[in-house]
C-alpha cells in the first residue's frame, strides 16, 4: 500500500519491480533476490507533495530512503569529518541517507522535495529483518557502505539511472 495519493501513488512499483530497484543501490549491491525481498516486504512507499522537508539537517532518524519518482532537493549542509554534503539534486534511483539509519549519524543536510516525489522508505525494523535473517546481508552491507566514496555524500545513488524512475 502506498501513503498518499494521486498519479504517483497509482504508479506505484510491485513486488518484483521493487526487489529489483532496492537491489540496484550501491548499498544493497550484491544482496541475494531474498534479501532484497525481504527489504521490499518492509517498505513504506510514500507520495510526498512538492516542498516537503523530508529529512532535517542535524536530526537523527532510522529510515533511509530511495527516490522512485520525483526530484527533491538537498539544503543546508553540515559536514562530517571528510564526508562533503551530497549532490544537490536528488533523482530516482538516489538513497538518502543510509549513514543515518545505519551508523547513527545525524541528517547532514534538510531534504525538500522539489516535485512531487514517490519514496520508498526502508525503516529500522525492514533493516532489522534483513539482518536478523542473514549475516551475509549484513556483512555484504557493511563492506558497500564502508566502500563509499567520500564525496558521495548520500551514500551513493545512481543519479537518475533508472531510466526515468519507474
Amino acid at each position: 500500500a502506498v501513503e498518499g495519493s494521486g498519479r504517483l501513488a497509482q504508479q506505484a512499483p510491485d513486488s518484483a519491480r521493487l526487489v529489483e530497484l532496492i537491489g540496484r543501490s550501491p548499498i544493497f549491491r550484491d544482496l541475494s533476490q531474498r534479501d532484497l525481498a525481504i527489504l521490499a516486504d518492509g517498505a513504506h512507499l510514500r507520495v510526498e507533495p512538492v516542498e516537503r522537508v523530508v529529512a532535517q539537517a542535524g536530526e537523527a532518524s532510522t529510515s533511509l530512503f530511495l527516490v522512485l519518482e520525483g526530484l527533491l532537493t538537498t539544503e543546508g549542509h553540515r559536514r562530517h569529518g571528510v564526508r562533503p554534503g551530497p549532490a544537490p539534486l536528488l533523482r530516482p534511483g538516489d538513497l538518502f541517507d543510509p549513514r543515518v539509519a545505519l551508523l547513527g549519524e545525524a541528517h547532514s543536510c534538510t531534504v525538500r522535495t522539489r516535485t512531487p516525489a514517490l519514496l520508498c522508505e526502508l525503516d529500522q525494523q525492514a533493516l532489522q529483518r534483513l539482518f536478523a535473517g542473514s549475516a551475509e546481508a549484513f556483512r555484504r552491507v557493511g563492506l558497500n557502505l564502508a566502500q563509499q566514496s567520500p564525496v558521495n555524500g548520500l551514500g551513493g545513488g545512481l543519479g537518475g539511472s533508472l531510466g526515468g524512475g519507474l
